[in-house]
């Protein structure tokens, strides 16, 4: 399947069975086994700004891109995690056809600054080489390398698309490789960033009292 699914469907994957027949897909998963694995996409804050403030032509860009940069990196992620097998899952095995994903859009943060970013549910689930359906190697899917390699792919595809469709140009990268868009002022990305400042505040003071900017 591709595309759009139904909650109903949502909830059927998620618990490992065939989303349209219901069907099982291998062994039913025990009762402290882990059913899949959260990851969490999202761009640079001054990509959710001109999200967030930008008219529908911007808005619409951002988005195509921010999920570009989510199938390239899930691609990437399917050619790194395999399949356990056995006795206590000593026996590891290629998949057949990749891995098995749902993608949850979110467009704004907790403390209500736009930020649109993605809940990539990846299913404990996947088949491997003659079919059979067995449990994902969480230990290649969490190793942090991977995951370090999948964000720089999910990153350098999204500021292509933006830079093709909008003509965006970047800042140079920080310690962790990301870009901000050049042109937009930090004061701007700070306003549009409550949590961090937040906790910024806290760390300094003890005492979270808001950003300086939002002041009245």
């Amino acid at each position: 399947m591709s595309g759009e699914i139904t909650a109903e469907q949502f909830r059927r994957v998620f618990t490992g069975c065939d989303p349209r027949s219901g069907e099982l897909l291998g062994r039913r998963h025990r009762k402290d086994g882990v059913l899949a694995f959260d990851l969490v996409f999202r761009p640079t804050k001054s990509v959710s700004v001109l999200y967030g403030i930008g008219d529908q032509v911007e808005a619409k860009a951002v988005l195509d891109a921010h999920h570009a940069g989510i199938r390239a990196a899930l691609g990437y992620l399917e050619t790194q995690v395999g399949l356990r097998r056995g006795r206590n899952g000593i026996q590891r095995v290629e998949t057949k056809c990749g891995l098995l994903a749902v993608g949850f859009d979110h467009r704004s943060s907790r403390a209500g600054d736009p930020l649109p970013h993605t809940h990539l549910i990846v299913i404990n689930r996947a088949q491997g080489p003659e079919g059979r359906w067995t449990a994902l190697d969480g230990h290649d899917l969490l190793d942090v390398d991977t995951l370090k390699a999948a964000n720089a792919l999910y990153r350098s595809t999204y500021q292509t698309k933006l830079s093709r469709s909008l003509g965006i140009k970047w800042t140079g990268p920080d310690r962790l490789g990301n870009r901000e868009i050049q042109g937009i002022p930090d004061q701007v990305i700070r306003l549009f960033s409550k949590a961090r400042c937040a906790i910024e505040e806290e760390l300094e003071t003890g005492k979270p009292k808001g950003c300086p900017s939002q002041a009245r």
